[in-house]
């Protein structure tokens, strides 16, 4: 979607046309949920050193290992990363289940009027 190379097969960036506001769409999207749009394609973070670093721990965040899993003096650059992340991932998962709240709301909202409608007719 990036029109990067990151799989890599080399292409132009998709920036113009259908795709390109799909791309800006996406963006706008990730910008409104995480606080941060990303400035190329995310996937390419993957490679950084510290996205690594913090990806390597994550499995200890939730259940509160991180002091296990870093050690007795971790770097601090390593544990701001860890708190930027856990800061996106909570945001991207309240906004999943405000989205799931919003879905079920409309089908019960759907399901009400489609049985409001059907009484009516008896």
């Amino acid at each position: 979607m990036y029109g990067c190379d990151c799989d890599g097969v080399k292409r132009e960036p998709l920036d113009r046309g259908r795709d390109g506001e799909a791309l800006r769409g996406t963006l706008v999207a990730v910008e409104r949920v995480t606080g941060s749009r990303p400035a190329t394609c995310p996937w390419r973070s993957f490679y950084e050193p510290i996205v690594k670093d913090v990806l390597s721990v994550a499995w200890a965040i939730d259940p509160a290992n991180l002091a296990v899993a870093l050690g007795p003096d971790p770097d601090a650059k390593t544990v701001q990363a860890i708190g930027i992340y856990r800061l996106a991932k909570l945001a991207t998962t309240r906004d999943e289940e405000t989205l799931r709240a919003e879905e079920r709301e409309q089908e019960r909202r759907a399901k009400a009027a489609l049985s409001k409608s059907r009484g009516s007719r008896g």
